[in-house]
C-alpha cells in the first residue's frame, strides 16, 4: 500500500478549480476555491498522485545536487562554512565562513544573501550595459518564488537574491539576459542571437535553471532551521 502524500491547503478566492503545486519550501500544495469542501484536496491528491510523486523526486534530487558538505551553504559554487555566534545579530563573511548567530540563524543569513546580491548583479550588470552600448535605471533585488530576474519598460531591472546559491556561471547568465532585454524586449530569434553572442554556453545555464532551480533556497541548500549552524558545527 502506497505511504498518504501529506499536503496542505490554501484556499483562494480567485481558484475556480483545485489545484496542486509542489515546491521544495511548502511541499505539496492543494489551492481550492474559498467554498469547496476539504474532501475536494483528497481526491485531487489522490488523481494527481503519479506527477506529484514525480515532481518530489525531481524536488529531491535537486536539493542533493544543490546541497554541499554539512554545516555548508552555497556561494557561487563555492561553499561557505556556517559558524554560530552567541550574541550575534548580522551574519558576515570571513572568507571561506559565514559567521552567523547562534539559535536560528535564518533571518540573517537571508538578509546577508540579499545585500551580496545586490553588489555580485551591480558589478555584473555595469559590464554588461557597457558591452552592450545601453544604460538601466534602478536595480531591485526580490525573493520571487518562479522569477529569476526581470527588465521593464523603463530600464528598472530585478534579480533574485536565490541566483547567489547557484552557480557563478548561472548568476552571470541572468544578468546578461535581462541586460539584453534592455535594447531587444521580447524573446524573438534576434533577442536569443544577441543573448549567444555575449554568452555562448548560456543553453546550459538555463537547463541548469529548469533542472535544479526549485531547490534554491536556504533549507534545501542545508539551513533546516533553529540551530542548523550549531548542530553542524557540533
Amino acid at each position: 500500500m502506497s505511504a498518504a502524500i501529506a499536503y496542505t491547503i490554501r484556499r483562494s478566492p480567485r481558484a475556480r478549480r483545485a489545484s496542486v503545486s509542489v515546491d521544495a519550501e511548502r511541499g505539496v500544495e492543494v489551492v481550492l476555491p474559498r467554498r469547496a469542501r476539504d474532501g475536494e484536496a483528497e481526491r485531487v491528491v489522490a488523481e494527481l498522485r503519479p506527477w506529484i510523486e514525480r515532481r518530489m523526486g525531481q524536488i529531491a534530487h535537486a536539493r542533493a545536487a544543490v546541497r554541499g558538505p554539512g554545516g555548508t551553504l552555497p556561494y557561487l559554487g563555492a561553499w561557505l562554512e556556517l559558524v554560530p555566534q552567541d550574541g550575534r545579530t548580522r551574519a558576515h563573511r570571513a572568507g571561506d565562513r559565514l559567521l552567523v548567530p547562534g539559535g536560528d540563524p535564518g533571518p540573517a543569513v537571508e538578509r546577508w544573501y540579499r545585500r551580496m546580491a545586490r553588489a555580485e548583479v551591480v558589478e555584473r550588470l555595469d559590464a554588461a550595459v557597457a558591452a552592450l552600448g545601453t544604460r538601466y535605471t534602478a536595480v531591485t533585488i526580490r525573493a520571487q518564488r518562479t522569477r529569476w530576474g526581470s527588465c521593464s519598460p523603463s530600464g528598472a531591472m530585478s534579480f533574485n537574491w536565490r541566483l547567489l546559491l547557484a552557480p557563478e556561471e548561472v548568476l552571470d547568465y541572468v544578468v546578461w539576459h535581462e541586460a539584453c532585454h534592455l535594447l531587444v524586449a521580447d524573446h524573438s530569434p534576434r533577442f536569443w542571437a544577441l543573448v549567444a553572442r555575449h554568452r555562448p554556453g548560456y543553453k546550459a545555464q538555463t537547463r541548469w535553471l529548469r533542472r535544479y532551480g526549485a531547490a534554491l533556497t536556504l533549507e534545501a541548500a542545508g539551513l533546516d532551521g533553529p540551530g542548523t549552524a550549531a548542530r553542524a558545527a557540533a
